[in-house]
C-alpha cells in the first residue's frame, strides 16, 4: 500500500512493526509517545541509562519514514554558553554559526523533509547556560507559510554586517530538537525552566527475557509527508473550534490537573497554563494514535496518564517534608483517581507496588503508570531522604 494512502495511525503501527522487524527492541508506546512529542513540541528529551537505544530511536525513525539521518551535536563539559549551539564573532570579526543555527538553516531551506538535531548527552553540561536563547524562542512561535509553527529569530547578539542574515534565522517547523540524557551521579539536574518546555521520554526498563529477532533484509522506508510530523497545534487557542473530540479532552485534562495542583501548591510545585496546553494538545495528538499506544503484550496505555508522567513528575525534586506530603496525596489521586490528602498514608499502596514486582505500570489505577513511578520516587524518598523523577 502507498503511504500516501495511509493515515498517521497505519503510517505509525507500520513503523513500529519495521523497527521490530529490524531487531530493535523497544516498547510500542515509547515509539508512539516519541512522535506524538515531535507533533506536538519541537523539544523532546529521551532519558535513561546507557545502552537503552536513546540515541537508536532518532536515527530509526528518520530512516524508516524516509527523513534525513539526525545532526548530531556532542555536548561538552565545559559548554557555558551559547558559542557552539548558536555561534560566535570571532577575532577577526567573523561570524562563526554554531552546530544548531546551521541545521536550522538547513532545514528551512528544505521545507518538504522533516530534520532532527540530536543533541547527545544534553545534561554534560548545565542546560540553560547554553541552551538559554532557544528555551525562550521556543515559546515565542508563529505560524508558517509552509505549516505548522516556526519560532522568532534565536539569535540575539549582534553579529557583522556581512552575516546579519543570521540574526533573522529561526527554529523552523520541520526541525525538531531531540536530546539524550543519561541518568547518572555526574551528571547535572535541569532546572524548571527546560523541564516545562521539553518532552520527557524514560528509555530505561531493560528486560533480557525480551527478544527480537531481525529479518534478512534491512526494512526500507516507507516515506512520511513532512506535515505528518509537523505540530498542528501549540496552544489550547489553536485547536480548530470544529473538532468536536477536543473539548472532552480539554474538560478532562482542567478537572486532573486542578486536583493536581491543589496537592503541588503546598510545597510551590504547581504547573500552569503552557503544561495544561501541552499535556491535553499531547492526549488530542495521542488519541489519533490511539492503538499504537500499547505495551509488546498488548495492553492499552492511556496517552493522558503518560502526559502527566512526563511533564508534571520530573518537577518534583527534594527532601522536604511539604515534598513528602505532595507524594502521598498524588499517590491516591493517581491509585483512586479521587481528591488525594496531604495526610494520606501510601505505605499500603506503595507495599503492594513493591511486591508485585516494581512494575512500571499499576494494573487497575487510575494513573497506571503515573502511580507506579510515583510508589518507586516515595520508596526513593523512604530510603535515601532525597527523592527525584530520574533514578
Amino acid at each position: 500500500m502507498a503511504l500516501a494512502t495511509l493515515t498517521i495511525n497505519d503510517a505509525l503501527k507500520l513503523l513500529i512493526s519495521q523497527i521490530e522487524r529490524d531487531g530493535y527492541i523497544y516498547r510500542p508506546w515509547q515509539i508512539a509517545a516519541y512522535i506524538t512529542a515531535i507533533r506536538t513540541r519541537p523539544f523532546v528529551i529521551l532519558a535513561g541509562v546507557s545502552g537503552t537505544g536513546k540515541s537508536r530511536l532518532p536515527a530509526l525513525v528518520a530512516r524508516l519514514t524516509g527523513m534525513p539521518a539526525p545532526q548530531r551535536v556532542a555536548v561538552r563539559p565545559d559548554w557555558n554558553d551559547s558559542s557552539e549551539v548558536l555561534g560566535y564573532t570571532d577575532l577577526q570579526r567573523r561570524f562563526r554559526p554554531g552546530m544548531v543555527l546551521q541545521q536550522m538553516k538547513t532545514a528551512a531551506s528544505d521545507p518538504c523533509r522533516f530534520h532532527t538535531c540530536l543533541i547527545d548527552e544534553m545534561n554534560l553540561a548545565r542546560v540553560e547556560y547554553y541552551f538559554a536563547e532557544l528555551l525562550s524562542s521556543i515559546e515565542d512561535c508563529v505560524p508558517d507559510a509552509h505549516g505548522g509553527f516556526r519560532s522568532t529569530p534565536v539569535l540575539m547578539q549582534q553579529v557583522p554586517d556581512e552575516d546579519a542574515h543570521w540574526q533573522q534565522q529561526f527554529l523552523p517547523p520541520n526541525l525538531s530538537l531531540v536530546g539524550t540524557v543519561n541518568v547518572d551521579e555526574s551528571t547535572h539536574t535541569f532546572s524548571r525552566k527546560v523541564l516545562d518546555r521539553a518532552f520527557t521520554i524514560e528509555l530505561s526498563h531493560v528486560d533480557f527475557s525480551e527478544s527480537s529477532t531481525p529479518t534478512a533484509q534491512t526494512e526500507q522506508s516507507s516515506p512520511w509527508t513532512v506535515d505528518m510530523l509537523m505540530s498542528k497545534c501549540r496552544r489550547v487557542a489553536d485547536v480548530p473550534g470544529s473538532d468536536t473530540e477536543f473539548p472532552g479532552i480539554l474538560g478532562q485534562t482542567n478537572d486532573l490537573l486542578t486536583r493536581i495542583n491543589r496537592l503541588l501548591v503546598y510545597s510551590q510545585m504547581q504547573v500552569g497554563y503552557r503544561i495544561r496546553d501541552e499535556v491535553s494538545i499531547f492526549t488530542w495528538n495521542g488519541r489519533e494514535v490511539l492503538s499504537s499506544f500499547r505495551t509488546r503484550a498488548g495492553t492499552a496505555v492511556d496517552p493522558l496518564d503518560l502526559a502527566v508522567m512526563m511533564k508534571v513528575l520530573p518537577r518534583l525534586t527534594g527532601s522536604s517534608g511539604a515534598l513528602r506530603q505532595v507524594l502521598a496525596g498524588l499517590i491516591e489521586l493517581a491509585l483512586t483517581g479521587q481528591d488525594g490528602s496531604l495526610h494520606s498514608d501510601p505505605t499500603e499502596a506503595v507495599t503492594a507496588w513493591e511486591q508485585n514486582g516494581r512494575p512500571g505500570s499499576v494494573e487497575g489505577a487510575a494513573l497506571p503508570m503515573t502511580h507506579a513511578r510515583l510508589c518507586q520516587m516515595w520508596q526513593r524518598l523512604e530510603h535515601e531522604g532525597y527523592t527525584s523523577f530520574w533514578h
